[in-house]
């Protein structure tokens, strides 16, 4: 009976020493970010700059809207709703300007808005 107890703490205690040798997982999202800094971040720290000024112009209690990406020096606005995309189509022009003069070093073309 003892014989049988000491194997099975002689098994167990190999067990315990295999797992400490392991190295350590390595989670699925630090991979896919280590890969990704190459292919998506230099876009967006290039696009930085007018995120940034965007989130300065609009009011911050302002619900629903959201940068959805920055192409080719178009910036695209997602909106929750219609109304909401005619009231930013009324002061597209304005919201424009402003962006050009916080912005220098990059030329924003356009705004465009989507539901």
């Amino acid at each position: 009976m003892s014989d049988d107890f000491e194997k099975a703490q002689n098994q167990l205690k190999w067990l315990r020493q295999q797992q400490k040798r392991r190295p350590p997982a390595r989670k699925l999202d630090n991979i896919l970010s280590g890969y990704m800094k190459g292919v998506i971040r230099p876009k967006k720290r290039k696009a930085a700059p007018i995120v940034e000024a965007w989130d300065a112009i609009v009011p911050p209690g302002l619900g629903g809207v959201a940068v959805e990406r920055v192409d080719k020096g178009i910036l695209v606005i997602r909106l929750d709703d219609a109304s909401m995309l005619y009231q930013m189509e009324m002061l597209k022009h304005e919201l424009l300007a402003e962006l050009r003069d916080r912005c220098k070093r990059i030329y924003v073309k356009d705004i465009r808005f989507i539901i």
